[in-house]
């Protein structure tokens, strides 16, 4: 896989080969590519060819199937807040809400549509509270107050139980808490409104 052999890849960039007692060869191997890292793994490559290839041959049209099918696609960039759930309010704080933000790129794996865009319509995204929810003061910031778990229609041959990818959302800033009085005010306030 490494350049100069009949079966070097660009972005290949970490490998591990082994064999058994049994003259069975694995191999496994990362690349990136456009952004997208992979690991694939080879397991019991039988048949090998006289060069002794065949586990980096396989790995080779591994790697062409995933990139082939699949692809990322950007759903927020890092500091940026997600359209879908852009703040969270806050209470008891000196501020009614915090802007929620992403602590890195997300950038799920989707199949490739027919017309070879990222087919995000299979991608289901959800968030671990409402949007109605609120969280109390004080809240600092990259605080983590919302997971924002994706996933695809399509399996795309995770583990078992894993087939969400969870990212938190932080928060922007620190909201720090309203001085004592305030906050017993505004929650006579609620109270007067709620019960009577």
């Amino acid at each position: 896989m490494l350049s100069g052999f009949s079966t070097s890849r660009t972005g290949v960039d970490g490998l591990k080969t082994g064999s058994t007692s049994f003259q069975i060869d694995c191999f496994a191997g990362t690349t990136n590519q456009n952004g997208f890292r992979i690991i694939t793994v080879v397991l019991e490559a039988t048949d090998p060819a006289a060069d002794n290839s065949t586990p980096f041959t396989l790995t080779n049209q591994l790697m062409n199937y995933v990139y082939g099918h699949w692809r990322t696609t950007s759903l927020v960039q890092k500091n940026k807040s997600l359209d879908d759930f852009k703040e969270i309010a806050v209470t008891d704080g000196k501020e009614k809400s915090v802007q929620l933000v992403a602590p890195q790129n997300i950038t799920p794996v989707v199949p490739y549509a027919t017309d070879g865009s990222a087919d995000t319509k299979s991608l289901t995204v959800k968030f671990s509270k409402k949007k109605t929810a609120s969280v109390e003061a004080t809240v600092t910031k990259n605080q983590k107050l919302v997971t924002l778990s994706t996933t695809v229609k399509d399996s795309l041959g995770y583990l078992p139980n894993c087939t969400a990818e969870q990212i938190p959302l932080v928060a922007k800033k620190t909201v720090p808490r309203s001085s004592a009085p305030k906050v017993f005010w505004n929650h006579f306030v609620n109270f007067v409104n709620e019960k009577l």
